[in-house]
Order: C-alpha cells, then structure tokens, then sequence
C-alpha cells in the first residue's frame, strides 16, 4: 500500500529543493501534473496533494486554466516558512498529533467563549455540507476539504487571527493523513465523523468548557486508533 503521507512530504521536500537550487524560479511554471508524477515517481494524487501544501504556503500559485507557477514570495511568511519546515522535514506524527490536540483545546475553549448565534449558524451550515457531500457518496478530497473546513471555521470564531493563522497552516500538513483516513474507511463510517462534529458543535451551542475538552480528546483519540490500524496494515 502506498504511503501517500509520506510520499505527498518527498514530493513537496523535492519542489523546495529545486526553488533552493534555483532549478524553479519566481515566476516559472513547473512541469504538469502528469509530468511531475513520472519525474517523481509517484501518484497524481500525491502530486496533487503536494501542489496544495505548497500553494497553501504561499510557495506555489495555482492558476486554473494555464497552469501552477512559483510565487514571489515564495516561502515568505514567517508562519508559511516555519511550517513549511516542519513538513519538509517529515517532522513526528506523534508529535504533530500532540501540537494540534493542544491546539484544538485552546480553540475551542475561545470558541465557546466568543460564538454569537450568527457563527452557530456558520459552523452548523458547514456540517451539513459534510453530511450532504457524504450521502452523495462525493468525492474524498471534497469531504477532506470540508472536514477541514470545519475545524478552520471553529478557529475562525475565537476572532484571533494569529491563531488562525498557526492552525490553517497546521492543518495542511494534516491533510495527506486526513485523505488516508478517509480512504480506508468504508462508507458508512465516513458518517463517524459528523458524531465528532455534533459534540463540538453543542459544547459551543452550551458553552460548556468541559464538553468542548472532551470533544477535541474523543476526536483526537478515534482519529489516532485509526491512524495505528492504518499504520498496522501497511506492514503486514
């Protein structure tokens, strides 16, 4: 089984090294998505995957219709580039799991104390288009994209833009293992994920603190499990 995680972090360590060796420079268009996947010799999908972490970095640009160029701030942004380190450097998952657990506790806690009616309203009409993308069987990067979407627009509610900030660019790197989860869940347990949504969304409903801690760690918990089954079968 290919470990696309881990594929998707060489693809984007190589497309960093190539700006440094200034193989790719500001302004340049890089090679297709096909050509990019036969250079590497990896999956489109994990050539995808990288594209977006590198475009959401601020690193690469994606213009639809014409094609994806390197930015002129490439790598610019103090949180852009310490992130972008992380990632290509293959950092721990354990700890990256850690960071975002302790992030997660912090964000919620804000959440609750700061939500009006109105981001109630917001975050509820996300998780119905999760449900909806689901029971549609949509495709599984449209459900990552709106499971992520999800946890971003709850760090939006704490109004604290830093915070935003260091989540959205943390979040990204989890994609790749985001996708994996999805991918070896069946159908119906793709629905297992609304459950997780359903408790944050009335700690902030309630503003109980206790319930929003105890969302963050069953949702961090389920999450991890199936990250070590996934990690198990691909040793056997």
């Amino acid at each position: 089984m290919e470990k696309s995680g881990s594929y998707v972090n060489q693809i984007v360590a190589a497309v960093k090294k190539m700006i440094i060796n200034k193989e790719l420079k500001v302004g340049d268009r890089l090679p297709t998505e096909p050509e990019l996947s036969k250079k590497f010799n990896k999956s489109r999908g994990c050539v995808r995957e990288a594209i977006k972490i590198l475009e959401s970095y601020g690193i690469l640009e994606v213009r639809q219709g014409d094609g994806t160029y390197v930015c002129a701030s490439a790598g610019a942004g103090m949180f852009d580039a310490l992130f972008f380190q992380i990632i290509s450097q293959g950092s721990d998952f354990v700890e990256l799991q850690s960071l975002r657990e302790i992030l997660e506790v912090g964000i919620i806690k804000q959440a609750i104390s700061a939500a009006t009616e109105s981001d109630i309203e917001r975050i509820c009409l996300v998780e119905n288009e999760l449900h909806q993308a689901i029971e549609e069987n949509k495709e599984l990067e449209i459900l990552v994209d709106l499971d992520m979407k999800f946890h971003r627009t709850i760090t939006e509610i704490t109004k604290n833009r830093v915070l935003q900030e260091v989540y959205r660019n943390l979040i990204e790197i989890f994609r790749p293992y985001i996708l994996n989860s999805y991918e070896q869940q069946s159908y119906e347990n793709h629905f297992s994920v609304l459950l997780h949504h359903e408790l944050f969304i009335q700690a902030i409903r309630e503003k109980d603190h206790h319930l929003g801690y105890i969302a963050v760690k069953y949702s961090m918990n389920d999450w991890s499990r199936l990250q070590g089954i996934m990690e198990e079968s691909a040793n056997i």
